[in-house]
């Protein structure tokens, strides 16, 4: 009867209690996102969100964000507290699947910790308050490397194709998630080598092929940015100040 009541326990009692643990955790996460979202006044790179918001077309930028921004905009209005909600959005799903991705490979507790680093981070809760892209290439990233490495443990097609959907989006969102879209693909081969199968290769084709419709805006972003732009060239001073600011 005592193992019979001692099973029960571990099994309901505390398995609830982690649980409702781990939903007061995350629901910190979004209060801090969500505190004073909409207080500060649009700053300079925010009012060209606002402007690409009008009219995403002429936009050189990968075009997701500006789209998605556009018809949320139409339902919900332009205030600041608007046009940043989807970053804050973005942000608090990012921290989730950072917390799947670390309970998957490691245990729970890795999950939780990693949870902690980046739902904590003063940087990422920034740019979660922030009307621009970057949240949502995060969301992407991490959502990614979540199915990713499902996809390689589980051996079946459904992990697969979540992984090119959220990598098309990642693609879509930003040009920079190319860089982690190619620490995926070293991944796999070094993982898999001799056994990586065709139709997973065919998955990573299938990503680029999604993308390239729009390499021509992406070259014109290139050019542009290769010909001057307003960052200025690295120094070690630029480093000092990123860590002073």
């Amino acid at each position: 009867m005592t193992d019979s009541i001692k099973i029960l326990y571990e099994k309901y009692f505390l398995r609830r209690r982690k649980a409702w643990g781990l939903v007061l955790l995350f629901g910190v996460y979004f209060a801090l996102r969500l505190y004073r979202l909409g207080y500060h006044d649009l700053w300079y790179d925010e009012v060209g969100t606002l402007l690409y918001t009008r009219l995403p077309w002429i936009n050189k930028n990968a075009p997701a964000y500006w789209f998605f921004l556009h018809f949320w905009t139409k339902l919900f209005g332009l205030s600041e507290f608007s046009l940043r909600f989807p970053s804050l959005i973005f942000s608090f799903l990012a921290v989730i699947f950072t917390y799947l991705l670390g309970a998957k490979i490691f245990a729970r507790k890795v999950g939780i910790i990693a949870s902690l680093l980046i739902g904590l981070s003063p940087f990422h809760l920034w740019y979660a308050q922030e009307a621009r892209d970057y949240s949502m290439v995060l969301f992407f990233g991490t959502a990614s490397s979540y199915f990713l490495f499902r996809a390689i443990k589980e051996r079946h097609l459904v992990p697969w194709l979540l992984f090119l959907a959220a990598s098309v989006g990642g693609f879509y969102t930003n040009y920079f998630y190319i860089f982690l879209f190619a620490a995926h693909f070293l991944l796999v081969i070094g993982v898999k080598r001799s056994q990586i199968k065709f139709w997973e290769v065919l998955c990573f084709l299938a990503v680029v092929a999604c993308f390239t419709p729009y390499l021509p805006k992406f070259f014109d972003k290139f050019q542009a940015v290769s010909e001057g732009f307003w960052v200025a060239s690295p120094t070690w001073r630029s480093l000092a100040i990123t860590l002073e600011n």
